[in-house]
Order: C-alpha cells, then sequence, then structure tokens
C-alpha cells in the first residue's frame, strides 16, 4: 500500500483550525498562491468558451492552441520549444509527477538542492522513487548510482532566492556530465524583484536537451490556482510517456479552463501581473523591514516568489517547535521547513494585505522577545 508524507501545510492547516474553533482569532502567513483575483481577461475568455460550448473532452494532452501559445511565449526568451513535446495537465504539480514517473523506476533517486518545495517529497514517493536532498554547493557528491534526475526550483519555494547563471550552469553541467535528467520548475519564473532576473536553464547551451524537462503553469503568475492548470516540456519519449500516463489517469486538462490560459499568454492580462508583481515586491519590502529588527532572526532578502524563510535557531529553537510556540502564544501561524529541508527554518507567507503583514510583525516581536535566547 502506497503511504504518502503528510505535508507540514496540512498539519498546520489542522493545527489552526483547531485553534480556531476555539474561538481564537489566528493571523495566517501561510499561503502558497497569490491573494488577487484571477485577471478579468483571463476569466472573460473563459466564460465565452463556455458559452460556446467548449465543454467537452480535448486532446489529452492540452489544446493545440494553447501549446502554440506556449511555444511563442518561450520563444520570446530565445527557448525553442517543439509543440509535439508540450504536455498541458491539471497543474504544474501533476506535470512534475508525471515526468518523475516517466523518467524513475521503483528505487531509483531524485535529487534536490535543500530548501525544497516539500510537494516533491509527496511526488517523488507516489511515482516510487526516492527523494534525496542537499546542500547546493554539495550536489555532486550526493549523486549515486540511483540517482536519475536533478529537480531545481527558481525562483525558490521556500526561500525566494533566484539561481544565477553561474549556478544554473554548474547544475547544467553537472546533469550533462554524469547523463541524468534534469527538471526545471519554473512556476514562480515572472515573480521577481530588485532587479533580480529569472533565467530559464534552457537558454544555456550547457543543458542537454535531450534530458531537460521544464515544468510551469498558471498558477502564481496569473492568480489562477483554482485552474488547476499547468505544462511542461519533455524530450520526445518522456513526453509521450506522460501524456499515455496522462490519459489513463485524468485525461485531459479543463477543456474551457485552457481557453482562459490562452487569453493569458496572449498579453491580455499583463498589466495585471505587473500590478501584482509591484504590490507583492511592496510587501517584500516591508517584511523584511519589519524582521530586520528583531533580534534571533536570520534570513537572505527574497528575490522571487512571495515567502521569506527565517531561520530561527538563534531563538535556540527549531521550526516546528517555533511554529507550534508562535501559534499558541501569538495566534500566528507559520509553516515549519523540516520537510523542505530546512529544520531550523519556518516559512512566512506575504500574499496577504498589508494589514496582516503588520499585525504579523506585531506578534513576532512580541514572540520573540518572550523567548530566553541561550548564552
Amino acid at each position: 500500500m502506497l503511504i504518502l508524507p503528510r505535508s507540514s501545510l496540512d498539519v498546520m492547516i489542522g493545527k489552526v483550525a483547531l485553534a480556531e474553533k476555539a474561538g481564537r482569532k489566528v493571523v495566517k502567513m501561510l499561503a502558497g498562491e497569490p491573494d488577487f483575483d484571477t485577471p478579468p481577461p483571463v476569466v472573460d475568455a473563459a466564460k465565452k468558451a463556455l458559452e460556446a460550448s467548449r465543454t467537452h473532452y480535448v486532446l489529452a494532452s492540452g489544446i493545440p492552441e494553447l501549446k502554440e501559445a506556449i511555444v511563442r511565449n518561450f520563444a520570446k526568451k530565445s527557448v525553442k520549444l517543439d509543440v509535439s513535446n508540450i504536455l498541458i495537465s491539471p497543474g504544474a504539480r501533476f506535470c512534475i509527477f508525471a515526468a518523475v514517473a516517466s523518467v524513475c523506476e521503483e528505487g531509483d533517486e531524485v535529487l534536490v538542492p535543500a530548501p525544497y518545495w516539500n510537494g516533491y517529497n509527496g511526488l517523488v514517493a507516489a511515482a516510487g522513487a526516492k527523494l534525496v536532498s542537499a546542500p547546493l554547493e554539495n550536489l555532486e557528491k550526493a549523486i549515486t548510482a540511483k540517482t536519475k534526475m536533478i529537480m531545481i526550483n527558481s525562483p525558490n519555494n521556500p526561500s525566494g532566492e533566484v539561481y544565477d547563471e553561474k549556478t544554473l550552469t554548474h547544475i547544467a553541467e553537472l546533469a550533462a556530465k554524469r547523463g541524468i535528467y534534469l527538471l526545471s520548475d519554473e512556476i514562480y519564473g515572472e515573480l521577481v524583484y530588485g532587479g533580480a532576473k529569472h533565467i530559464s536553464i534552457a537558454t544555456l547551451p550547457q543543458a542537454d536537451k535531450d534530458k531537460l524537462i521544464i515544468a510551469d503553469g498558471f498558477s502564481k503568475t496569473y492568480a489562477m490556482t483554482g485552474w488547476r492548470l499547468g505544462y511542461m516540456h519533455a524530450p520526445d519519449a518522456i513526453a509521450k510517456k506522460a501524456a499515455a500516463l496522462q490519459m489513463h489517469i485524468t485525461h485531459s486538462p479543463t477543456s474551457f479552463a485552457q481557453y482562459g490560459a490562452l487569453a493569458a499568454l496572449s498579453g491580455e492580462a499583463d498589466e495585471y501581473v505587473g500590478n501584482m508583481r509591484r504590490t507583492l515586491e511592496k510587501r517584500r519590502d516591508m517584511l523584511c523591514e519589519g524582521l530586520s529588527a528583531i533580534k534571533g532572526l536570520k534570513f537572505n532578502k527574497p528575490k522571487g516568489a512571495f515567502y521569506v524563510m527565517l531561520d530561527v535557531s538563534g531563538l535556540g529553537m527549531s521550526g516546528e517547535e517555533f511554529a507550534d510556540r508562535l501559534l499558541q502564544e501569538q495566534n500566528l501561524a507559520v509553516i515549519p521547513c523540516a520537510d523542505f529541508g530546512a529544520p531550523c527554518c519556518v516559512r512566512l507567507s506575504y500574499a496577504c494585505s498589508d494589514g496582516n503583514l503588520r499585525e504579523s510583525l506585531a506578534r513576532l516581536r512580541l514572540f520573540a522577545a518572550s523567548v530566553s535566547r541561550p548564552s
């Protein structure tokens, strides 16, 4: 029987629910989604598709028009994709699962730099493989005879780090030298701040295109988390295996949602995305300024996504203890990062209102001041 790990987010949501049931008012910094509405042009396009009765089965791998739009979108980044090697899926999460399942056999290893999105734990396990993590600088030492794939995520959840060209080149060369697959999860690629630049690893000549998989989607950039729509581009054999897997498990992604995504890539939603990006950057700056004044907390200012990863070891506790006590003593919910590969850390999401951020900072200050620090 397949037993998958329960995520720290699910555990914390359960604890918050119990607290709220008891009448406590909890402030949350948990969200892994933008707190913005889906851009109206995207919604309108989906409505028009519904009105035109585009509500039936479509090609299992996705509608051709959307695949072509994805190719055009990547061409703007100087990345050449093949329409026939694109798979549209019900979420980027499913793309990643399908890719791992198409590459790995039972017991094979998928290597990820720490910290990493904790969702990878379940996806890799569900595919029958084993997730292995290591700090970026120790990545090569962690490769074994069972390593079939390196998986990266930039901009990164939970740290907000954006890999520069030197780092990406090193990873691409490492995968190519060892003859293993490289999967780049680029779901936060459009959400970068302060002059940071997202570089798709597909643009680098060092990447082995015969073993390169790009996963992306519409959830974060276009605030379309509930639409469940992602895509990947993979080498021909892997794309075909992943498409067959999808057809048998779920068939095609929702038909009219794909027409909404088509409008998103047409440029009609660019103004909305720009406004969201600027708002998130201001929130990032507000949160980081407040955190920098609290003793015992360490963090690197994120360059992308919408999270801050706090190292709380300076307060003499693990991330799990910190999160539990913070909820109990200050009614503030954050996520411990042990299953993100960072047991001394917690993740804070700034995909929330300015008022929520100010209240969160006030409660964090009170909590840190109440904790007796180790000498």
